[in-house]
C-alpha cells in the first residue's frame, strides 16, 4: 500500500510540475512576441500617451492569443469567463515581460510620471461608450456581450479582461437596468472572417 500511495503522490507531483512548466513556456512565448510586436523603442511607440502605449502593449497580446489559441490553450493559457483566472495570467505574462524587456515597463511609468506632473493629477482619458442593457452573452474565441442601447441599436462588446466597477458590472449581467458601458477599440482575430479587424472591448460599467 506504501509503494502505491508514494507511486500515485509522485505521479501526481511529476503532471503538476509538467502543467506548470508548459503554463510558463506559454507565459514565455507570448511575453517575448509582446516584446518585439510593441516595438517600444520606435518613435511611434516613444512619442504615445501612456493609455496609447498601453493599448499597443494589450494589441499584441491578444493578437497572438486570438491567432494561436489552441496551442496556448493545449499548454495551459486559455481565457474564458473568469475574469479572475484571466487577469491572473495576464499578470503573469506581465512579469515575464518585465524580465524580458524592462526597458518597455520603464518607459511606460516615466510616460504616467510625465503625464501626472504635467496636469498636476492622473491621467484619464474619455473612452468611448454605449448607454443600454446587457441582453445575452455569446460564447466564441472571446465572450461577446449582446446591448440594446436606449435607442433600440444593438451592440457588440467583447469581454477579454476584469471590468472596473465588478459590483455594477454583476448588476449590469442581470439585463434588469440600463448602464452605462464604457469601451475602447482593439484590433482582434475574427473566427468568423478569418482575418484581424477592429473590435469594440468592455472596459468599465458605470451608472448613468
Amino acid at each position: 500500500m506504501k509503494r502505491i500511495l508514494i507511486s500515485l503522490v509522485t505521479v501526481l507531483i511529476f503532471s503538476f510540475s509538467h502543467a506548470q512548466g508548459d503554463l510558463d513556456k506559454a507565459y514565455r512565448i507570448i511575453a517575448d512576441h509582446i516584446c518585439e510586436c510593441s516595438n517600444f523603442k520606435s518613435d511611434e511607440f516613444k512619442n504615445a500617451s501612456v493609455a496609447e502605449a498601453t493599448n499597443i502593449f494589450s494589441s499584441c497580446g491578444l493578437k497572438f492569443y486570438g491567432d494561436n489559441k489552441n496551442t496556448l490553450n493545449e499548454l495551459g493559457f486559455k481565457l474564458d469567463t473568469d475574469m479572475e483566472a484571466n487577469r491572473a495570467l495576464w499578470e503573469q505574462v506581465g512579469i515575464v515581460a518585465a524580465t524580458t524587456c524592462p526597458d518597455l515597463f520603464l518607459g511606460l511609468n516615466r510616460k504616467k510620471n510625465q503625464e501626472a506632473e504635467a496636469s498636476g493629477e492622473e491621467v484619464y482619458e474619455e473612452l468611448p461608450y454605449v448607454v443600454g442593457k446587457i441582453t445575452e452573452i455569446e460564447k466564441g474565441t472571446f465572450p461577446i456581450f449582446k446591448i440594446i442601447d436606449v435607442d433600440g441599436r444593438k451592440h457588440n462588446l467583447l469581454w477579454l479582461t476584469i471590468i472596473d466597477n465588478p459590483v455594477l458590472f454583476e448588476e449590469a449581467l442581470k439585463g434588469e437596468k440600463n448602464f452605462v458601458l464604457e469601451y475602447y477599440e482593439s484590433e482582434l482575430y475574427d473566427d468568423r472572417i478569418k482575418e484581424y479587424r477592429y473590435m469594440k472591448v468592455l472596459n468599465a460599467v458605470k451608472v448613468q
